[in-house]
């Protein structure tokens, strides 16, 4: 989806020989794309109709990640490929280290939000406002890469996760 979702008017005019003629506008809503058009682009007719196989939850590929988190990250549900998950790392800024986590997302999808959350326990999770460290471009999707706000070292316990949303 180039450009991504948008809406356009389209007005048409049509004339007859006599010279009366009408007028209409109307408006197109382009969309992105959703976990029902996916699942409609990557399963056949039969695999899309057994939830059991094309479902949010389901796993047809067994590699241990649901259909909704192979949508969410640009995965291939028919293909055990779990390297495409979200990747941990720490990145050195002016000499102090800050826990730091990649992941692919979709630029168009209109049912998905994406935040990147925080913790010292496990327990408590915090909407963190992450620094970002950089945004590759892949068409379709990109790779955002995301660190802590708070230094790690000393007894000082850090965690992120992404967390998505299904918005519709």
């Amino acid at each position: 989806m180039p450009g991504g979702p948008a809406s356009h008017s389209i007005t048409v005019k049509a004339s007859d020989p006599a010279g009366l003629f009408a007028t209409t506008t109307f408006t197109i809503n382009v969309v992105g794309p959703t976990y029902a058009t996916w699942r409609a682009e990557v399963f056949n007719a039969s695999q899309a109709s057994l939830p059991a196989f094309s479902g949010m939850s389901a796993d047809p590929d067994r590699d241990g990640v649901p259909n909704l988190l192979e949508y969410t990250f640009d995965l291939d549900p028919l293909v055990p490929n779990p390297a495409g998950l979200p990747v941990a790392s720490v990145v050195d800024v002016g000499g102090a280290d800050y826990l730091a986590v990649a992941y692919t997302r979709s630029k168009f999808a209109s049912d998905l939000t994406y935040a990147v959350e925080s913790s010292g326990d496990l327990n408590t999770w915090t909407s963190a406002t992450p620094v970002v460290v950089s945004v590759t471009d892949h068409g379709d999707t990109e790779t955002v890469l995301v660190r802590d706000s708070v230094a790690t070292g000393g007894d000082a316990r850090r965690f992120l996760r992404v967390r998505m949303t299904v918005t519709s």
